[in-house]
């Protein structure tokens, strides 16, 4: 597993309306500095092509992982339901790290 705090090329999409850091890194939840929440993201059984769900915990149909300043909304299950498209929209963002998102939020 990587260190996130190595990986400069996340996107930055958002979730929700909630701006967030995307990649396809398997990474070291444990290693996030302080103030930064880990998700894993899958995919459907039938398309592993889109992600369709956010969890806090690991997913046999991995597909990402989210990280963000805010919490996500998840359900009563711990999942929460994404509308691929729309609510994680990967169009080539740029290359962030976690530093440059923290930074990023603050300014806004």
């Amino acid at each position: 597993m990587k260190d996130p705090n190595l990986i400069i090329d996340f996107e930055l999409t958002t979730i929700k309306d909630i701006p967030v850091l995307f990649s396809f890194e398997v990474m070291d939840f444990e290693k996030l500095p302080d103030g930064i929440h880990g998700f894993y993201a899958a995919y459907d059984d039938d398309d592993w092509l889109t992600p369709t769900r956010i969890s806090k915990g690991p997913t046999e149909n991995f597909f990402g992982v989210v990280l963000s300043k805010a919490s996500l909304p998840l359900e009563e299950n711990g999942i929460l339901p994404i509308d691929p498209g729309f609510d994680l929209d990967l169009f080539n963002s740029g290359c962030y790290s976690i530093e440059q998102y923290l930074k990023r939020n603050e300014e806004v």
